[in-house]
């Protein structure tokens, strides 16, 4: 029996190996994702503990009473709240256009610290923070004037 498995495997020979070789790599796929997996979760626990990134968002397009957040502070489960402003605008710059999401910044928040990449945080009402993607994208440098028409 082991005689004839001999020669059947010598036989086709490519075969065999084709199969050995899809079987590794399957294996090997199977375990990479298996362990990149538990990495990838440790990664995103670490950056959103490290900026303490909210759990949940509470909008409104009429906004929030200061009577609202008096009630919210009541839910014992709640340990922070901090209020923002958010809008939409479009950024022009050439050709191009692009719709960008405006959010307001306050140094003394705790919660969605940013992490600045290049430049420093605003010192002023007339400076933003860019998300890096989009200063790239836009070939856009530090001090640069942005056209924001958010109307």
């Amino acid at each position: 029996m082991v005689k004839e498995l001999v020669l059947l495997i010598k036989s086709n020979l490519k075969t065999f190996i084709s199969i050995i070789l899809l079987t590794i790599l399957g294996v090997g796929f199977y375990v990479g994702m298996k362990v990149s997996v538990v990495d990838l979760k440790k990664t995103v626990d670490d950056y959103y503990e490290k900026n303490n990134v909210y759990d949940i968002v509470l909008s409104s397009p009429l906004g929030f009473l200061e009577d609202d957040f008096i009630e919210l502070n009541k839910i014992k489960e709640i340990i922070s709240i901090e209020k923002a402003n958010i809008s939409d605008g479009i950024i022009n710059k050439g050709n191009s256009s692009y719709v960008v999401r405006l959010h307001s910044y306050d140094e003394d928040n705790t919660i969605n610290k940013l992490e600045v990449i290049k430049g420093n945080l605003p010192n002023s009402d007339d400076e933003i923070v860019l998300e890096d993607k989009l200063f790239n994208k836009m070939k856009y440098k530090i001090g640069d004037y942005i056209s924001i028409d958010n109307d």
